[in-house]
């Protein structure tokens, strides 16, 4: 890969206009997001009623289905660990992106020209769709937190990456997965998406990736290609050392600790809350996703005009209030009058909160392991918030009509439970690595703190 100097800017080639890594990352995260904003948005709101319509699925048996399609991505630390010290067909990320995108356009073509559907084969279809979109995933998060930790930039990448969705949201992706979810036929829908999931193909020519090969090339002398076979085993030995220290580490696994127990909390699924309990239309709840939206970017404003003069530690104590403000909002949602503001509300507190645990874990990342530690932390989140579901639902469902109860008494007991766990949670926050507690400015903390 380029040496990267301050900005992003390869040595000797700072004038002119170049694709400098910061600048190929940058539009390989701008178009990733677009496509899969769309694609998102055709597939998503559509797959969850399939679950609730066509298989049957009850809010809790959809949260416990959702622990086996998450299984890729519990893979994610082993999978950015794979391709960080293995390269595939010459190369550390770009192989293993076109490979997992090829994969996953094709379980996407299984999906659209299944003749009928049953829960064992839409599940199966769907794990193998998120194990090689997961792990193209990885290798652009890796790419991202290499660039954007070498630079100082990691706050701007990523707030990129989630401005993009929710903007196209806010204009037209949310409306739209309401119309697909109302009028397209299944196989419509992801015969569609197979098609989008093409253009992204492409996007693998702006990772910043070099190509590895023990061969030596027509333009290498002898000493040229043995220095270069030198630096390579160095760079993969030194991966291997600091792998093995990061994953000794007490501070790294306080971390991770950390943000398991804030996303474990119990959360019920809305979906069924709304279209159950407050008997929202499958449009009108395609169109509160701009309202999400809405608040999603005015929190991502906000965190951006303040994070970086912020002292580290309001990372930790903004995730922890965060977290805890999340479920009076979900609270006060109770009709299609009140519902777009109290949207907009959860989804200001919630990015704010993502973006604050998303810093931390990329400050956790060495450089050279990217994608293995924020893969591990990834995990964490995705594999936290499924036991979050699940923990939820079964109260939800308890509490709701299957013991003679409102839809709207289960959603209430789940949350008021979900709240006091979160607050209890308060108690870990001393416990946290020491530079998490630092009163230095996030603007200073350039270099990660593994």
């Amino acid at each position: 890969m380029d040496e990267i100097t301050e900005g992003g800017i390869p040595p000797n080639r700072k004038t002119g206009w170049t694709l400098t890594p910061l600048i190929r990352i940058t539009l390989l995260l701008g178009m990733s997001a677009i496509l899969g904003t769309i694609n998102g948005a055709i597939t998503g709101e559509k797959t969850q009623f399939l679950f609730k319509e066509e298989l049957g699925l009850s809010a809790s048996g959809l949260a416990t289905l959702a622990l086996v399609l998450n299984i890729p991505a519990y893979l994610q630390p082993f999978m950015g660990a794979w391709a960080d010290l293995r390269p595939f067909l010459g190369y550390h990320r770009r192989s293993y992106y076109l490979m997992g995108i090829l994969v996953h356009t094709l379980a996407h073509l299984g999906m659209a020209f299944m003749p009928g559907y049953s829960l064992v084969m839409v599940s199966v279809l769907l794990v193998l769709t998120g194990l090689f979109t997961v792990f193209a995933g990885v290798i652009i998060n890796a790419s991202m937190v290499e660039i954007g930790n070498a630079t100082g930039m990691f706050g701007r990448l990523q707030s990129l990456i989630i401005f993009i969705p929710y903007a196209l949201s806010l204009a037209y992706t949310s409306h739209l997965g309401g119309f697909v979810a109302q009028n397209w036929s299944y196989q419509r829908t992801y015969g569609t998406a197979a098609a989008l999931s093409l253009l992204t193909l492409p996007l693998a020519f702006l990772l910043p990736d070099k190509r590895v090969s023990p061969s030596k090339s027509a333009t290498e002398t002898d000493e040229e290609h043995r220095q270069r076979l030198q630096a390579q085993r160095e760079r993969e030995e030194n991966n291997r050392s600091t792998l093995q220290e990061s994953l000794k580490s007490p501070g790294l696994w306080a971390l991770v600790g950390f943000i398991f127990y804030l996303i474990v909390t119990p959360g019920p699924n809305a979906l069924y809350y709304f279209t159950d309990g407050l008997h929202f239309s499958k449009q009108f709840i395609g169109d509160l996703g701009r309202w999400t939206s809405a608040g999603a970017l005015a929190g991502m404003g906000l965190f951006a005009l303040v994070s970086r003069r912020l002292p580290v530690v309001s990372l930790v104590l903004g995730a922890w209030l965060m977290d805890c403000l999340i479920y009076p909002c979900q609270l006060a949602i109770r009709s299609e009058s009140t519902a777009p503001y109290f949207m907009f509300l959860w989804a200001m507190v919630g990015i704010i909160y993502t973006l604050c645990l998303n810093t931390l874990a990329a400050r956790a990342a060495p450089k050279g392991l990217e994608g293995a530690i924020y893969g591990l932390v990834m995990a964490t989140i995705t594999l936290a918030g499924v036991f979050s579901g699940i923990f939820g639902n079964f109260i939800y469902d308890f509490f709701g009509p299957k013991h003679g109860h409102s839809v709207t008494y289960g959603w209430n007991a789940s949350l008021i439970f979900g709240l006091i766990f979160t607050i209890l949670g308060g108690i870990l926050i001393p416990f946290m690595p020491a530079w998490t507690r630092s009163r230095r400015p996030l603007a200073e903390m350039t270099e990660p703190k593994a």
